[in-house]
């Protein structure tokens, strides 16, 4: 950093992306102004925030966009009438039938730095190289800000050491990893530890924006139960999260020739409700549960029934630390 920087004050923003584009705009918008109103200089968004579907499908490469397009231009714009740098995760328009996961970082003179995600995520049944192209093996693109330089990196990428080091040889101060990461058991375990591996062996600071898919998801399976619209708006009432119970259950799928188990689904469910401080009942009491498969074979029956024991502890923290610190705060209309 040079001599005279004093620091300056990273946002962290989090939503949802979805296939309307406009309403992923609008999100960018509004939490780039309650950021930039506490002081933000840089805004930090998720991946894929220009436009996202789940599962991808053939939609992602026609909603995919130049550098210079719409996405980016509404980022110019946004960030003019703020007064800060934007970064956030496009969906860029690759050479074939293909396109680029790339995160951009721009200001009101435009795009600063440009990364495209180099480590694709084939892993667990995700197969992104079926619909994504990776990045080359480019110079980092660096900028600076306030006298602090900044770097750009994405999602799974944080899992390979050597993308880090390359951007703080390149002079980095902060990573700035945007990311769409997948749920499953622990892995909001594996995301913060790795942000964390990442800044303390380079000695440099390393901020990350992941979607809120989780909530979103939640959102809609409570708005099939009660008319209540939940809204993260600083001027509503907060509402009471309440734990009510929890179970877990175990189903065989498959089986061996020999009549043995071969598969079980794994499931944890908890059962919540959401009030006001004064006690009126928002959300009736409902189920949220999440599973995972888990295999077995005739010589690995204790290890795998303590391999059992760790996914029903992972699935049930997972479950409770994103209802209790995600939707404990949040605000109702």
């Amino acid at each position: 950093m040079s001599g005279d920087a004093a620091g300056i004050a990273v946002a962290v923003a989090q939503f949802a992306p979805t296939a309307d584009e406009g309403a992923n705009l609008t999100a960018i918008d509004e939490l780039t102004a309650r950021a930039a109103a506490r002081g933000a200089r840089l805004v930090l968004f998720p991946e894929y925030a220009s436009y996202f579907v789940d599962p991808f499908d053939e939609t992602l490469a026609a909603h995919a966009q130049d550098l210079g397009g719409a996405f980016t231009t509404a980022l110019r714009a946004c960030a003019t009438r703020h007064g800060v740098t934007i970064v956030a995760g496009l969906v860029e328009r690759g050479e074939g039938d293909r396109v680029r996961n790339a995160v951009v970082a721009v200001d009101g003179s435009g795009v600063r730095a440009v990364y495209r995600k180099l480590h694709l995520y084939d892993a667990f049944g995700e197969h992104e190289s079926d619909w994504i192209e990776p990045g080359g093996l480019e110079p980092p693109q660096t900028f600076e800000l306030d006298g602090v330089g900044f770097a750009l990196m994405t999602c799974y990428d944080l899992r390979f050491p050597e993308v880090a080091r390359t951007l703080a040889d390149a002079g980095a101060h902060v990573i700035l990893t945007a990311a769409e990461w997948v749920r499953g058991p622990l892995k909001e375990h594996h995301w913060r530890t790795l942000l964390h591996a990442r800044a303390i062996e380079n000695t440099l600071y390393v901020a990350g924006s992941e979607t809120s898919a989780f909530v979103v998801a939640l959102k809609r399976q409570i708005a099939a139960t009660t008319s209540t619209r939940i809204a993260p708006d600083a001027q509503s009432a907060q509402a009471v999260f309440t734990l009510l119970g929890e179970s877990q259950t175990q189903t065989a799928q498959a089986y061996n020739a020999d009549g043995t188990v071969a598969q079980y689904l794994l499931r944890y469910t908890v059962r919540f409700e959401l009030t006001t401080p004064q006690g009126k009942v928002l959300i009736a009491p409902t189920d949220l549960s999440q599973t995972s498969n888990l295999s077995y074979n005739s010589s690995a029956t204790l290890a795998k029934a303590n391999e059992s024991d760790l996914l029903y502890r992972g699935m049930r923290q997972e479950l409770i630390n994103r209802l209790m610190f995600q939707l404990a705060a949040v605000k109702v209309n």
